[in-house]
């Protein structure tokens, strides 16, 4: 071997051994960092997890401090009906201190039903053979539920006092007349003489239960020693933490008896102190628990409507109907709720008109109709252009005009946006961009109707009326045409199960306006095309 090659393979040695320690010491380094690197992301985690931990103990520990404790003095706002009862008696399994409260809130005197101008139906008008037994009828309805409608608080109140006896519990009856009257009654007539469609239970929660009953119960709290105290009601729904640890209102197991549509505007704030016990339990299950508990109430039917309107039967007589093996009776009521409205509102006479601007009738207010029911007149069937059922669409407050057409699919009464005023948010106000971010997860639901199936929201915009002080409305695009929308009745907004938002409709844009919209910018840029021709 030459000296020179020897020379040169040392040399090749060296610099490869050099080379090799050099990538070794590189690889070395690599591994070591992203050693760090693991370490710290190990240590990261396990902080974020040691903090997941923390949050969930907290709200744990928060939700736990809303258990029921043998010590604290319970509130429960009976009404006489099933749910209320059941409410009372799992209170009065976890407290000592339970007192039963029921709010009575009308005895308002009425008129007479022969002292009401009535419409009569136009096949009763048609066959005078019938009409006097119709009239016989209707007066005996009307007087039943005259007196049904004066003795309504008087038959929940007996029915009250019989469950507190059962349960072994004091019971008190408080009187809120001035307050409903001024915050739910006077505001409901107001949205039905300017032709809205109001929902009274809405503002009976708010303002009522969850505002002067509220009070009322923790002024009587305060002058106890007890340090801790509730106000327990028979809603199905349920009080949650969301990821800020605030207390919110959110659906029950049971959805068929949701009723967090009526809490919607109940200020969060009040929750503290507020439970629901029956968001947890079906409606079958609370009727088994009062059968098994044998409570009066156990097969009174559930109460619809405001009650000196649409009295409920009361506990004795549906006990005794069950026992009987027949129907439990429905008390008369007035045949139609728009004469208990003519009581309270002036008549305000204006035209019935068909979509084409036809006048076929007559109406007595604005009020008694609601967008989306039949409109109670009687076409000429024999003429195909009147041939069907026709409904109510719309309504020109201007004109003081119903507007019906024929058929449910007519584009009048579908809806496509709903503009919401007046928000009342349920917790922390959220901003239209957290909306929007809602809006892509697809969790933004909207109800306008309490039980529908919830809507998806697919669009929201902020609108602000410079006529109106700079207030400001919420413009929401549904995913689908929905049928009824009403100017009045109220909006709730959902983010999943949770409540966001609720206010009263304003506003709405139907398929009509979007097809008549669409027409106009066709014919605005056929115009144009035309104007550049050659």
């Amino acid at each position: 071997m030459a000296l020179g090659d020897t020379i040169f393979r040392l040399s090749f040695c060296e610099g490869t051994s050099v080379l090799l320690r050099q990538t070794c010491r590189d690889r070395v380094g690599v591994c070591l960092q992203r050693c760090r690197n693991g370490m710290a992301f190990a240590a990261g985690f396990s902080q974020l997890k040691t903090q997941s931990r923390a949050f969930s103990a907290k709200k744990k520990s928060k939700m736990a401090n809303r258990n029921i404790l043998k010590t604290d003095i319970v509130y429960v706002a009976m009404s006489g009906g099933v749910d209320s009862s059941v409410a009372a008696m799992l209170a009065r399994e976890r407290s000592a201190n339970i007192i039963g409260i029921y709010m009575s809130n009308w005895s308002m005197p009425v008129t007479a039903p022969e002292d009401i101008e009535t419409r009569y139906p136009s096949w009763a008008l048609r066959r005078p053979e019938k009409l006097e037994q119709y009239l016989k009828e209707k007066a005996e309805r009307d007087r039943s539920a005259l007196k049904a409608a004066a003795n309504c608080c008087e038959t929940d109140w007996n029915d009250v006092q019989k469950v507190a006896e059962q349960l072994n519990i004091p019971v008190i009856r408080l009187s809120f007349e001035k307050d409903y009257w001024l915050e739910v009654f006077e505001p409901m007539i107001s949205e039905y003489s300017n032709g809205h469609t109001p929902n009274p239970d809405v503002n009976c929660n708010r303002y009522i239960k969850f505002g002067k009953l509220y009070d009322t119960v923790r002024q009587m709290a305060h002058a106890t020693d007890v340090q801790r105290w509730w106000l327990i009601t028979g809603h199905y729904a349920k009080i949650v933490l969301d990821d800020d640890s605030r207390l919110r209102i959110a659906r029950p197991v049971d959805r068929s008896k949701d009723q967090t549509f009526y809490l919607s505007t109940v200020p969060s704030e009040r929750l503290e102190h507020v439970q629901f016990p029956l968001g947890d339990y079906t409606k079958d299950q609370v009727r088994e628990m009062a059968k098994s508990m044998n409570l009066v109430t156990a097969h009174r039917p559930d109460s619809h409507g405001l009650c000196f309107v649409s009295p409920t039967t009361g506990a004795e007589a549906a006990a005794q109907a069950v026992q009987d093996g027949v129907p439990i009776p429905k008390p008369n009521r007035y045949s139609q709720f728009r004469d208990f409205l003519n009581e309270f509102i002036e008549p305000q006479p204006g035209n019935i008109v068909t979509t084409e601007g036809e006048v076929v009738g007559q109406h007595n207010g604005l009020w008694h109709a609601t967008i989306g029911q039949r409109s109670g007149i009687t076409l000429p069937q024999g003429n195909p252009k009147y041939k069907g059922v026709w409904y109510v669409v719309d309504k020109d407050q201007r004109k003081n005009e119903l507007i019906i057409d024929r058929g449910k699919d007519s584009d009048f009464a579908y809806s496509t946006h709903i503009i919401c005023g007046f928000l009342h948010w349920h917790g922390q106000k959220v901003s239209p961009e957290v909306l929007k971010q809602f809006i892509e997860k697809g969790t933004l639901k909207l109800q306008y109707r309490s039980l529908q199936e919830p809507i998806n929201v697919t669009g929201v915009e902020v609108l602000t009326n410079l006529m109106s002080d700079n207030k400001t409305f919420y413009k929401f695009e549904l995913e689908k045409p929905s049928y009824g929308v009403a100017l009045g009745q109220f909006c709730v907004i959902y983010n999943n199960d949770l409540i966001l938002c609720a206010g009263p409709i304003r506003d709405r844009v139907t398929l009509y306006n979007v097809s008549r919209n669409q027409e106009l910018n066709d014919a605005v840029s056929t115009s144009q095309t035309d104007t550049v021709s050659p």
